[in-house]
């Protein structure tokens, strides 16, 4: 993935903004308090997407102060999309330097393929390289026992629900 990976990175950063959305506001102290309501109200999970358009991922981002929450609405995430999915993260990312915690809300998630975790595993290195810490949160049955098949449920934590793994996060990081 290294060398391909690179170049489509290149080739991605000259067009224009990808298609994810910030929601939520922060404040000038750097809390969102209404952005963690609102994920803690939330009586429905978003709306699935079978994908749409081919290749390209389709992602919401809550930012809370130092923490960021990726919900991803595609069903499956293969490897026709995992290039668009890491472009879109890694942006946000760059675009959002006091985001240091990554919550990869999987709610809608129900497969991803080897492509998928070698992307997630580039994205953790990366996080932690910069200090901050990634969870895993409410991941389908099948998406868990996937990560404990791989022993990948070692290096990400995965939590019941996206407060908990905001909580989980905030602490691994302060620790």
């Amino acid at each position: 993935m290294g060398k391909s990976f690179d170049r489509f990175w290149k080739s991605r950063e000259n067009q224009s903004e990808p298609s994810a959305t910030l929601s939520g506001s922060v404040s000038a102290t750097g809390d969102d308090t209404d952005g963690l309501a609102r994920l803690a109200r939330a009586k429905v999970s978003p709306e699935k997407t079978d994908g749409g358009t081919p290749g390209v991922a389709q992602v919401t981002f809550d930012n809370l102060g130092v923490t960021s929450v990726c919900t991803i609405l595609d069903r499956a995430l293969t490897s026709e999309r995992v290039n668009d999915l890491s472009l879109q993260i890694r942006t946000y990312l760059m675009n959002n330097p006091g985001v240091k915690n990554l919550v990869l809300d999987l709610q809608n998630v129900d497969y991803l393929d080897s492509c998928c975790l070698n992307m997630l595993i580039v994205l953790m290195k990366g996080i932690r390289e910069n200090g901050g810490q990634i969870a895993i949160a409410s991941a389908q049955r099948s998406i868990a026992v996937l990560f404990k098949l791989t022993r990948l449920d070692s290096l990400f934590p995965i939590q019941r629900d996206v407060l908990s793994a905001i909580e989980y996060v905030d602490r691994a990081r302060a620790a």
